[in-house]
């Protein structure tokens, strides 16, 4: 059963922090690599809302750590995005790709130095995150840190 734009039982269970019912979908079968009608899936929905317990059940479930949106953005670049410290270090441990960047290549440590998450940064420059990687239009994390005053 999903919504008009694809959404799940599980993802809205995932986006919403419930776990118990996450855990009891997951032992019903729900497909954990689900995605709505723009890619997110009940993964990217958890880390996106910082959920850690729900993150570690569904990566627990076998959950797509690199499965990205339609616009590219995987879970751990949503995360990082939003400097959500109790997450990224799980979605790390599960083996998500530091460098997986969106559709103009804007990666996770780009945009967590963008907008001055220094924690995450910190994070992801310890899993090897390459810190030269420029996005399409060429900048760099540290450029783009410096430009808004995020040194």
């Amino acid at each position: 059963m999903t919504y008009k734009n694809g959404n799940a039982p599980l993802y809205w269970a995932a986006w919403e922090g419930h776990t118990e019912v996450v855990s009891l979908l997951i032992s019903a079968n729900a497909n954990v690599n689900h995605a709505n009608k723009n890619g997110n899936t009940p993964l990217y929905s958890a880390a996106r809302e910082s959920h850690p317990e729900v993150v570690s059940l569904l990566i627990s479930a076998n959950a797509d750590v690199n499965q990205a949106n339609k616009d590219g953005y995987s879970p751990l670049y949503s995360a990082a995005q939003r400097g959500h410290t109790a997450v990224v270090p799980l979605l790390i441990s599960a083996n998500a790709d530091v460098n997986q960047g969106n559709k103009i290549g804007e990666t996770p440590l780009y945009s967590a130095a963008h907008r001055g998450h220094t924690a995450v940064v910190s994070l992801l420059i310890s899993a090897n995150a390459d810190v030269n990687r420029a996005k399409t239009d060429g900048y760099t994390p540290l450029y783009r840190a410096a430009e808004k005053g995020h040194t």
